[in-house]
């Protein structure tokens, strides 16, 4: 009979230990699915910004030309 026991609490001590770790790898995995969702809108922001810079950097060249070009009538 004490051995029927112990076996029930090791089994429910097994089960509970089963349960907490089952817990913990669903809070893991929901952890995991909002760095990717953190990571996908960093990269996307990262896309904005990287296509905002050569916006700007086209725009400069443009202007720079403009600059060279009416420097370069200046003197005639």
């Amino acid at each position: 009979m004490y051995n029927e026991t112990l076996a029930l609490f090791d089994k429910n001590t097994v089960e509970l230990m089963i349960e907490e770790q089952q817990e913990e790898i669903k809070k893991l995995a929901e952890e995991v699915r909002n760095k990717k969702a953190e990571l996908e809108q960093s990269k996307a922001d990262q896309r904005e910004k990287d296509k905002e810079l050569r916006k700007r950097d086209e725009e400069l060249a443009r202007l720079r030309r403009e600059i060279e070009r009416l420097g370069g009538n200046a003197g005639e």
